[in-house]
């Protein structure tokens, strides 16, 4: 019964992180950072860490909804620790740009 209740999440989440990649790509549809941003967080919050990257990422730009640098940054953080690269590259990056932004002060 538990693992039935897991699976079904797991599909849920997938589900909902390819229909918010749907509208972040425009594919199909006219592109929604709004809608992509929603679906996103539902999937992120049934603990799909790709989802978890994209919904930090918007929530660190400020796409789809309101910019919180810090809040988006640190769900991209839990991605990186959950393993993902994308999470990773990118946190790298940003660590290079504000070592970079820093050196010109």
């Amino acid at each position: 019964e538990k693992g039935s209740q897991a699976t079904k999440d797991m599909m849920d989440a997938d589900y909902y992180f390819r229909l918010g990649m749907t509208y972040k790509e425009g594919q199909g549809v006219d592109k929604d950072m709004k809608k992509a941003y929603t679906y996103f967080k539902q999937a992120a919050k049934k603990d799909h860490v790709q989802a978890m990257y994209e919904t930090g990422v918007c929530i660190a730009e400020g796409k789809g909804t309101y910019k919180n640098w810090e809040k988006g940054l640190a769900l991209v953080q839990q991605a990186a620790d959950a393993g993902n690269t994308d999470a990773t590259t990118y946190l790298a990056e940003k660590d290079q740009f504000w070592k970079k932004f820093k050196r010109m002060f």
